[in-house]
């Protein structure tokens, strides 16, 4: 699985995605210091410092869970 980080601040969130196996592919993070810090960490994402820059779709779909309960669900996908 993978994900992208929006107002990543240093990547504290990320780094949990990260431990349990989810990828970071991308952050955005306004503040410089913080970009600088989410490079060491993450260099193999795409980093962004303006929101405005990421593009994203969200798509809407329910699931059935356990019982035949209709659970409502989304998926993000981004063209950045």
């Amino acid at each position: 699985m993978k994900h992208g980080s929006l107002f990543a601040g240093i990547g504290g969130f990320d780094l949990g995605f990260e431990r349990a196996g989810i990828e970071t592919i991308w952050q955005v993070e306004i503040d410089e210091y913080c970009r600088k810090v989410l490079a060491r960490h993450f260099p193999h994402a795409q980093r962004f410092s303006d929101i405005r820059e990421v593009r994203l779709t969200v798509k809407l779909f329910c699931s059935t869970g356990e019982y035949g309960a209709k659970a409502p669900a989304f998926q993000i996908t981004s063209a950045v």
